[in-house]
């Protein structure tokens, strides 16, 4: 299958499109790391159950 040609221009209006927000992406996780773990702070932990593992006796 052949591809089709890109034209500059379309390559141009893609990089503008999405490096604004790219950029606003990367800026937010440098000022916010902890928002990469979790947006509510979830960790796997917390659905954890305290006590030993159930399994077969």
């Amino acid at each position: 299958m052949a591809l089709s040609p890109v034209s500059t221009a379309d390559l141009l209006f893609l990089k503008e499109k999405y490096d604004d927000s790219l950029l606003k992406m990367i800026r937010h996780v440098k000022d916010n790391p902890e928002s990469v773990t979790g947006d509510r702070g979830v960790k796997v932990t917390d659905f954890q159950r305290p006590g030993p593992v159930p399994g077969p006796v």
